[in-house]
């Protein structure tokens, strides 16, 4: 069985310095619940943000400031800016589906075609992780029918299909994902917390984040 089926594919960064500088700037801001929409949004308008100190007038400046609060459907919340590491920078990429260039000149050999099983054991099904929800007054509403993990098809066995055939010159196309640039960030984002203010020693996002920029990234790009 080829390993590659299963295997993720490689994401290939698509930009140069010059293109990711010359995107749209924007502020970063991790929410701490999930939003199932993808598209434009007037965050500026909606996301309005205060200095935790209620006698503050003055709006937050999101280059100094380094704490604020603000309000979601009603519901107040707490942000904490979070500094990258020097050299780092933080941007949104579009990921897509491409297809790298195709190589014809590739000598031509034989192949043996796979022997496939005709029973496949469906794998345990998916479990579904908690979710924060804003909504703590509005009663959960049971999902019914579990998701149908079991679509595995009969393929033909090997008896059926001829153990060697001889192939022409195997063409080196492949899917590939490529990111490329949307909006840069600058060298910081904004981590929010429905509880309180953050504690950055404690939050799993703010110390998933320092531990992937100061140990593995280090060891990985040496």
């Amino acid at each position: 069985m080829d390993p590659d089926t299963f295997l993720p594919l490689a994401a290939r960064l698509n930009t140069t310095a010059k293109a990711y500088a010359a995107t749209e700037a924007v502020a970063a801001h991790l929410m701490p619940f999930s939003i199932e929409y993808n598209g434009p949004a007037p965050v500026d308008t909606y996301l309005v943000l205060h200095k935790p100190d209620e006698k503050a007038t003055e709006p937050v400046d999101l280059q100094a400031d380094t704490e604020a609060v603000s309000a979601f459907r009603g519901r107040k919340i707490h942000g904490t800016k979070l500094q990258l590491p020097k050299n780092y920078t933080l941007g949104f990429f579009h990921m897509r589906e491409e297809e790298a260039p195709v190589d014809f000149n590739a000598a031509p050999k034989s192949t043996r075609v796979k022997s496939s099983v005709s029973a496949v054991t469906a794998p345990p099904a998916p479990v579904r992780g908690s979710r924060f929800t804003l909504d703590d007054d509005e009663d959960e509403e049971d999902e019914e029918g579990a998701l149908d993990h079991t679509g595995f098809h009969d393929y033909p066995s090997a008896a059926d299909e001829p153990e060697e055939t001889s192939a022409g010159p195997e063409p080196l196309a492949w899917a590939k994902h490529g990111l490329h640039p949307v909006a840069s960030a600058g060298n910081s984002l904004w981590v929010w917390g429905p509880d309180g203010p953050i504690d950055s020693g404690d939050d799993a996002y703010i110390r998933t984040c320092n531990e992937w920029l100061t140990a593995i990234a280090p060891v990985l790009h040496r």
